[in-house]
């Protein structure tokens, strides 16, 4: 060991070993004697006391003629063993007969192209993802992948309000409940309400104005994630205006609403199979 770097590691409480080994191939196991390129790296390895200890090594590039050709292959053929690979598994997991699925549209590169995905909400986990877009065409793929005789046995359907998921769900599952996505559903009653304030804004004028220009952020954020300022702001906002406590009362109403069917559908579902009774919600 070199003295010098021995007694710098001292000075910092740390101990530097230099490990030497022969170089092999990790796919072949043959072992090289020469190589192309090298470099030394350092490995933290577990501590002597209160003494840090690292480990010094040298790592070489060498060129195999046992592995040339598998670093040479095409990304291509990587690619089709993995799917291959991926084929294997779901062949061993079987074709799922699922009682609450979940519907989502996923993007796939930018230019708003989308593939389905359909997860399987008791086992919690991802069942199908195909067609070419989130069209009602698309949707029915999954159903025809599935099979009638599964699909009957679908009880509960999640998904957002898009309307070409609703009518394919409706048309091939009409016995299963079809649940909206509770943060969909919140995305539209802030947009209605923020169209409340953008007309009561337009309306006002003069001092009136003061209590709603700037509060969009106040207005639609949850309550209980709002400063002690921003409530205050939010409270003199609600006291000012009418319409607008109206409608945020609404909005309170409602989310409360969604929030207790949600977890009353999910714990049916898991409890007996299915709701009570079909319907949209």
């Amino acid at each position: 060991m070199d003295s010098g770097l021995w007694k710098r590691c001292e000075e910092s409480s740390a101990i530097l070993l230099p490990v030497s080994s022969p170089w092999f191939d990790a796919d072949c196991g043959r072992i090289h004697r020469s190589w192309y390129d090298r470099t030394r790296r350092r490995a933290r390895d577990l501590s002597c006391g209160d003494t840090r200890v690292y480990l010094e090594f040298e790592v070489r590039r060498i060129r195999c003629p046992c592995t040339g050709r598998v670093r040479r292959e095409h990304w291509g053929a990587v690619k089709e063993l993995d799917k291959q690979y991926m084929r294997a598994q779901l062949e061993r997991a079987g074709q799922p007969g699922p009682k609450a699925i979940g519907i989502d549209g996923i993007s796939v590169r930018k230019g708003h192209e989308y593939r389905i995905m359909v997860s399987d909400l008791i086992r919690g986990r991802p069942i199908w993802f195909g067609g070419k877009d989130r069209s009602e065409a698309s949707m029915k793929e999954f159903y025809d992948w599935l099979g009638p005789k599964k699909t009957k046995g679908i009880r509960l359907v999640l998904m957002d309000m898009w309307k070409p998921f609703r009518n394919a769900s409706n048309e091939r599952a009409p016995q299963a409940a079809i649940l909206f996505d509770k943060f969909h559903v919140m995305r539209h009653l802030n947009e209605a309400l923020d169209k409340v304030r953008k007309s009561e804004y337009a309306r006002l004028s003069g001092r009136e104005r003061r209590y709603i220009k700037g509060q969009k952020y106040v207005l639609l954020s949850h309550r209980e994630n709002l400063s002690a300022d921003a409530r205050q702001s939010l409270k003199a906002l609600l006291a000012a205006n009418k319409r607008l406590n109206t409608a945020y009362l609404l909005k309170g109403i409602l989310r409360a609403t969604l929030g207790l069917q949600e977890r009353s559908l999910g714990a049916q579902v898991l409890r007996t199979g299915g709701p009570a009774s079909s319907g949209s919600a």
